[in-house]
């Protein structure tokens, strides 16, 4: 290795691509300043809109969200997940997360976005179970105070792992009703 190759990488690994990700828990903003994760995949020429919104159906019915459609025909899911956190030797419940997906297929390739994300609380009620805390949902674009600061952008951090995962449930989802054709299968008839 040059010298030249070496102050090269030691300044660029000093400015990341995409600071804003790093400071929003890995999400991008949209134009209307809201967090956003945005995912495409291909689809078959073979998939219809209606399978699409059969197998989107069904797969948020276990989330107990909301699915319609929008003017435009793009799938519209509102809808709340749980969402984890890692607390040294287990998991627990921190809270939940109240979300809107939007799901098109444009031209055989499957586009989907998660938006609107709102984080609701749980704390300890005085039994020691878990409960949804009594404020209103916080939007995670909003910052908080200076001391609460880098707590909450754990919470993003958390937040943007746990709706990665739920679109990489949906993706496979939507995969498996693609390849879960029936097939034809014809048999010659003996003859009599």
């Amino acid at each position: 290795m040059t010298l030249n190759s070496i102050v090269l990488s030691l300044f660029v690994g000093f400015f990341p691509s995409h600071p804003d990700s790093l400071v929003n828990g890995g999400f991008s903003k949209d134009q209307r300043g809201k967090f956003v994760l945005f995912g495409e995949d291909k689809l078959e020429a073979s998939m219809t809109d209606d399978q699409l919104k059969s197998s989107v159906t069904a797969f948020f019915a276990d989330e107990s969200a909301k699915v319609g459609t929008t003017a435009d025909g793009q799938l519209k899911v509102s809808g709340k997940t749980k969402l984890k956190k890692n607390a040294g030797i287990g998991n627990y419940v921190a809270g939940y997360l109240l979300y809107t997906a939007i799901i098109e297929n444009k031209d055989g390739i499957l586009r989907y976005w998660f938006t609107d994300i709102y984080y609701k609380p749980y704390v300890i009620s005085r039994y020691g179970s878990l409960v949804p805390a009594n404020v209103k949902p916080i939007p995670l674009e909003q910052d908080l105070s200076a001391l609460n600061q880098r707590s909450w952008d754990r919470q993003r951090k958390h937040a943007y792992e746990t709706i990665q995962n739920l679109s990489d449930q949906l993706k496979k989802q939507i995969q498996q009703q693609e390849t879960s054709k029936p097939s034809v299968i014809t048999t010659p008839i003996a003859a009599l």
